[in-house]
């Protein structure tokens, strides 16, 4: 029972689903009028946008990796804002948190350690402030100071030692494709 009450607000209703909604009256001594004309009415999609996809890093040097993703193909209630990337070092348990200035799907985490494994992670807020789940994380190794990677599937050149080899057998990666 709502007294007097013309109006009501649903709540704790799912994204994106249609519903079928009649109106009752009720007196003060429990009687009930007729039911009123079915209204049907939809729900708004889910405002959060999707997790970005496609995360790629790029070894740049022994203290930076640069960043790179597909932006989500829903963006929820609005455009894009802006990107968290979360990073860590691998089993440290502390994530670390930089932000894009804007809706680039790109950016260079520097003042890494050398030689050190990274779990990194992305998100997408939109304009509405919503934020998507996490991108799925991948791991990236800093470079070895010395060590200038060609490409990374070709050969690496240790300075130092004036060595060269095979980046594949070096990392234990499988180069076979290029």
């Amino acid at each position: 029972y709502l007294g007097s009450n013309t109006s009501y607000t649903l709540s704790g209703l799912d994204y994106s689903t249609e519903y079928v909604i009649t109106v009752v009256a009720r007196n003060s001594t429990s009687h009930d009028s007729v039911a009123s004309v079915e209204v049907t009415a939809t729900t708004a999609g889910n405002p959060s946008p999707h997790p970005p996809t496609n995360l790629q890093a790029t070894i740049l040097s022994s203290t930076s990796i640069g960043l790179s993703w597909d932006a989500p193909a829903n963006t929820g209630s609005s455009p894009i804002d802006y990107y968290y990337i979360g990073y860590q070092e691998v089993g440290s348990g502390s994530w670390n948190s930089i932000y894009t200035s804007d809706d680039t799907a790109s950016i260079t985490l520097t003042g890494l350690q050398p030689s050190t494994q990274y779990a990194i992670k992305v998100s997408a807020i939109n304009v509405d402030g919503y934020g998507s789940d996490e991108s799925s994380p991948i791991i990236a190794t800093t470079a070895t100071p010395g060590l200038n990677l060609i490409s990374t599937c070709q050969q690496f050149q240790d300075i130092q030692n004036h060595l060269t080899g095979n980046y594949e057998l070096a990392n234990n990666i499988d180069c076979s494709d290029t």
